[in-house]
């Protein structure tokens, strides 16, 4: 379960909303505006089947259970996890070639996410997740609710502390080997996501920390493959986070992107309207919600018509 991490399922709904952003970024590039649009990249391609595991003479593999009590233990425990209610985290997003975009990301317990990406030049692409619904929208490419597949990710994304409750996001997790990330042998745990999304982290073998985490991620644009680094841990509150994240997304010629917290807060009082649909988004809400009625409601007899006489 790669989710022990509660940042490394915000940072799926991140990557996913970089990944448009860096998009949107790169079709207004000046340096470009002459250039004939590029084909839509190929889906990426489902994941191989993994290699049988190939431990140390001897040695046992853990079960991805204990691979993930393990972060949760280094990371400060179960119960300074517990006294967490909400987080508010602020930063950037910074793209080879095309500057900075300032990011806030608002989430609360026990299943509420809004962020907000801030493009220079742009304006803003916002995504939330209020408990019952989900959506994304940017002037650019209006307003989108999530639903099927992607609304299972966005609900296992949103899920505070979603650390502690592998199995209300994942439907299969399997520790498939031993593998270098950087100078370190880490601990490589495949995972399957109730959206059918693929997972892979690597959990270093010294640290018990989560140092990489490779997904193929079901978007609006098919299965993007995105590869991420996290590093920086410090810790707030009770509780290790990475601070910075390496971004690779593997679309096209492909794009990388370095995610940077600079401030982080827990516990703060939420605004009552934090998690609210922006009205565009509303509007779709609205019309889901009469739609449903519509098909609910039961069929109207037919009219007889009076006698004559």
């Amino acid at each position: 379960m790669t989710n022990r991490l509660n940042v490394r399922t915000t940072l799926t709904a991140l990557l996913v909303l970089a990944s448009s952003a860096g998009t949107c970024l790169a079709q207004n590039d000046p340096s470009k505006k002459d250039t004939p649009p590029a084909a839509p990249a190929a889906p990426a391609a489902p994941a191989a089947p993994a290699a049988p595991a190939q431990p140390a003479s001897g040695e046992k593999l853990p079960s991805a259970a204990e691979i993930f009590a393990r972060y949760i233990e280094v990371t400060g425990g179960k119960a300074a996890y517990e006294k967490l209610k909400s987080r508010v985290s602020t930063g950037t997003f910074e793209m080879a070639g095309m500057g900075k975009a300032a990011f806030t990301l608002t989430q609360e317990a026990p299943n509420k996410m809004a962020m907000t990406i801030d493009l220079p030049g742009m304006g803003k692409m916002v995504q939330g997740n209020n408990g019952s619904h989900a959506w994304e929208y940017s002037a650019m490419t209006g307003p989108r609710l999530l639903e099927g597949d992607e609304l299972l990710e966005s609900n296992g994304q949103s899920l505070f502390n979603a650390e502690l409750y592998p199995e209300k996001v994942y439907t299969k997790t399997e520790v498939i080997g031993i593998e270098k990330v950087g100078e370190s042998d880490a601990y490589k745990v495949a995972m399957t996501t109730k959206g059918g999304s693929t997972r892979t982290a690597f959990y270093d073998k010294a640290s018990g920390l989560l140092v990489k985490m490779t997904m193929v991620q079901k978007s609006q644009m098919g299965e993007v493959a995105i590869d991420s680094i996290t590093s920086d841990y410090r810790e707030v509150d009770g509780v290790k986070l990475p601070f910075k994240t390496t971004i690779k997304i593997n679309v096209g010629p492909g794009m990388e992107q370095v995610m940077t917290i600079e401030k982080l807060t827990h516990n703060t009082e939420v605004a009552a309207d934090a998690f609210k649909a922006p009205a565009e988004v509303q509007e779709l809400i609205d019309a889901k919600k009469k739609d449903e009625e519509k098909k609910d409601a039961p069929a109207e007899a037919p009219k007889t018509e009076a006698p004559k006489k």
